[in-house]
């Protein structure tokens, strides 16, 4: 009987701590937006496997863009700037950068969507290159 009992307290113990464990680690950063952190992922090139993409969005509205071709000469861009949030759509503002830049992404869950110049869904066969991951 006792044994039982100290089984089932123990096994309450080892629940209890799980789920502590686990709400520390969902919880984000006090005064941090859900939206705010690092994704990648790996979008199409036209001449190059592919470019690896790290898109940091910061609390304060500010952001760290990583561009590094895959397999070329073409090297590593890096771009910084501001950007703005409107529902689910971020659009990026960058002080330096090429005209044909990808600007619009829309928030999705644990994701973001890089979105064309026009601030549509890309679509097609690619269309799942162009989510990034958190």
């Amino acid at each position: 009987m006792i044994n039982g009992k100290i089984t089932r307290l123990l096994s309450i113990l080892i629940v209890s701590a799980l789920l502590a464990v686990l709400i520390c680690a969902c919880a984000s950063t006090p005064g941090s937006p859900l939206w705010a952190g690092k994704y990648t992922g790996t979008i199409p090139a036209a001449d190059s496997p592919g470019i690896d993409v790290q898109l940091t969005l910061k609390a304060d509205f500010t952001f760290l863009l990583v561009y590094e071709y895959i397999d070329t000469e073409e090297g590593t861009f890096i771009w910084e700037g501001t950007f703005s949030r409107k529902g689910s759509l971020i659009t990026l503002t960058m002080e330096e950068g090429p005209n044909n830049f990808p600007q619009f992404y829309r928030i999705g869950s644990n994701q973001l969507h890089q979105l064309d110049m026009e601030g549509n869904e890309i679509t097609g066969e690619f269309a799942e290159m162009y989510i990034l991951i958190k």
